[in-house]
Order: structure tokens, then sequence, then C-alpha cells
């Protein structure tokens, strides 16, 4: 009996990963294509980005070149001359350290350039991210709700992000390895992804957050006591632990990563409900020439979208309150900042919501439908911007 039901779960696991491959490479192919078609039709446009240093890892190839944008310079500045601090200037501590580290040993073990380590990093990440998703949603939801989350996070308007030299994908797969790993009661393995979580971006600091409430309300309503493995949950916030005890022995500034984002005009603390009001004020809905206006209604658009959701989820309550709360948390802590800009890259990690929407696309066809229009439009437009160095990060 236990030969056979390890059998018939080798099965479905190879069964779900042959999917995942299978959708991956529908979903890169579908953006080489729109890549290519929008070279044709396009120049490459550098004057749109605010940032003085431009450079170009493979100039000759445009396309291979569109997977290094923006970010992705202070990633290959930190795994070509390490971390500097500039209280003055925009310095490279405001970037936690896994990726640039995986990247540089990954390049450093094999005959491989930092450049295609970094992509082989990112789309590895994602393609094990989304078999760590799958299996959440399946806790939730259907065989068909759980294909729709992930295609509705593959067709998000900002997905190109995650093959991209950027850590939305190695985030992506600790967060949902963690999630994983708690929901199913292995508390040493949440605790271990939560590590890198909180390693790879400071908000993964907030997953301890969220367990804690969710062990102590089902204490406070089932009388339901913790079990002490669940003490290895402590490993989550050591990640960020880790990173502030560098800072502080190498630039005697353990909050570094925190000061030096007001050279990235997150200089504000305000309530995030302050912050989408400030913005829905002040927006220029005859979308000027500049295109840096559209993509910051977008961004405050689906932050306030976002939002909407969770808090309909509220009443609904599809998911454990561990994963409702982490998705409200990653949502207000950069918008705390005072500003919306990048919320549309964050926010495509956030996989709860994806769950959520993959639970009323379950229920309603044409919601699902309308989802993947409006997703797959503004992909295609903003893929091809960011492709001609538009600027969306």
């Amino acid at each position: 009996m236990e030969l056979k039901d390890e059998t018939s779960n080798f099965s479905q696991s190879r069964k779900l990963f042959l999917y995942i491959l299978k959708i991956f490479i529908i979903w890169r192919g579908t953006l080489l294509l729109m890549h290519l078609i929008g070279l044709s039709f396009s120049q490459m446009n550098e004057s749109s980005s605010p940032q003085e240093r431009f450079w170009h890892w493979f100039p000759d190839n445009h396309y291979l070149d569109s997977f290094f944008r923006f970010d992705s310079f202070w990633y290959n500045d930190i795994i070509q001359g390490g971390y500097s601090y500039n209280i003055e200037k925009q310095s490279n501590v405001a970037f936690f350290p896994l990726y640039p580290i995986l990247v540089k040993a990954i390049a450093s073990l094999t005959s491989l350039s930092v450049p295609i380590s970094g992509l082989l990093v990112s789309n590895l990440c994602l393609i094990f991210a989304l078999i760590f998703v799958y299996k959440i949603s399946n806790i939730y939801l259907n065989k068909r709700g759980c294909e729709k989350v992930l295609i509705l996070m593959l067709v998000f308007p900002t997905s190109f992000f995650y093959s991209c030299f950027y850590t939305e994908s190695l985030y992506l797969l600790t967060t949902a390895a963690c999630f994983y790993f708690f929901l199913n009661k292995k508390y040493f393995w949440s605790g271990f992804f939560g590590f890198f979580a909180s390693l790879t971006r400071v908000t993964g600091v907030i997953i301890f957050l969220a367990f804690a409430i969710e062990l102590l309300w089902k204490y406070l309503k089932k009388k339901e006591l913790p079990k002490r493995e669940s003490l290895f949950l402590l490993l989550i916030p050591c990640g960020l632990i880790a990173y502030m005890v560098f800072l502080a022995w190498k630039f005697n500034e353990p909050l570094a990563f925190v000061k030096i984002q007001d050279l990235w005009s997150r200089d504000e603390r305000v309530f995030p409900l302050i912050t989408l009001i400030n913005y829905w004020k002040n927006i220029n809905f005859m979308f000027p020439q500049n295109p840096i206006n559209s993509v910051g209604f977008l961004n405050t658009f689906f932050s306030s979208f976002f939002l909407g959701i969770l808090l309909f989820s509220i009443v609904k309550k599809p998911l454990n309150i561990s994963l409702l709360i982490f998705a409200f948390l990653s949502i207000f802590l950069p918008l705390s900042t005072g500003i919306t800009e990048s919320m549309m890259r964050y926010m495509m990690t956030i996989f709860p919501i994806f769950i959520i929407l993959g639970y009323w696309s379950q229920k309603n066809r044409y919601f699902y439908g309308f989802l993947l229009f409006f997703f797959t439009y503004f992909l295609s437009i903003l893929f091809l911007w960011y492709g001609n160095w538009g600027w969306i990060t």
C-alpha cells in the first residue's frame, strides 16, 4: 500500500512539474515573440530612465540585454565589487544579499558568466516557486482553480520581471516554500526557507509576524498549543538580523538599508491608505505625454485593486489568516513610504492574492476571462515599454 502511494505521489509530482514546465515555456516563448515584434516597430529609447548611470550588458543583443535593466545594475555592482555605503547618494546596501550571493556562487562554480548565471537562478527559482504555489493553492482550490492561479501570475502586467536579473523569482520561491511547509506543520523547513526570504527582501521578515498571529489565533480559538518544533520559525527573522550584523560590522550602521531609502524618494512615513488617497487626488487622467504618469496610475490602480480584494476576503475568509496578514503587510509596508512606485513589481510576488483570484475564477469563468484579458493587455504594453528602456521599476 505504501509503495503504491509513493508511486502515485511521484506520478502526480511528475505531472505537476511537466505542466508547470509547459506553461513556463509557452509564457517565455510568447514574451520572446512580443519582444521581437516590438523591436521591429520601435527604437531603443534611453531618455525615459531617470537613472544617471546607464549601462548595457549585451549592447549587440537587444533581446538578451532586455533582461538587465535598472536595479540589475545594483545587483551586478554587489557581485563585482561588494557592498558600499554613502549616506549622500544612492548605494547598493538597499539591496539584500541572497540573490547576488547565489549568482556569484553559480558563476564561480561553473563556466557561466554572471549575467547568464543570474538568468539561470531567476528562471529555475520561478519554476520551483510555481510548484509550491500550486501545492498551496491545492489546499483551497480544485485542480482547475490551481491552474488558473499560475496562469494569472504569469500574465500579470509585470510578470516579465520573473525572468530578469531581479529577485522576484527567488523571493517568490522562498516565501511560497516557507508557507507551504508551515501549513503542513513542517516548521524546520518553514524556518529554513523563511530565513532565506528575509535575506532576500526586508518584507520577508513579516512572515514571522503572520505565523505568530496564526498560532496565537489557533490557541485562543481552539486552545491548540504550538508544537515545540514551531521554535524553528525563529529562524525567519535571522536572515534580516544576519544582514544587519554584516552592515554593522562593515559600515557601523545596521540600519543602512533603511536610511538609504530616503534617496529613492522613500523619505516619508505615512499610513498606507493616505498614500493611495494622495496619488488618486493628484492623478492627471488626461495622461500627459510622459509615459511615467501612466505607469504611476497603474501602480496606484493595482495597489487599490489588490487591497480591495483582500478587504473583501476578510469577509469570505477563503485563506488561512497568516496568508491574509502576509498579503496585507506586503502591500502596506512599501505604501507606508509615501509612494506607489514599483508597487506592481512588489505585488506580483504576493501569491495569496492570486489564490484568492483563482478562488473566484473557479466560481465564475467570466471573471477569469476578464482578468486574463485585462492582465495580458497591460503585460504586452508594459513589457514592450520596459524592453525599450521605459521606466517601470
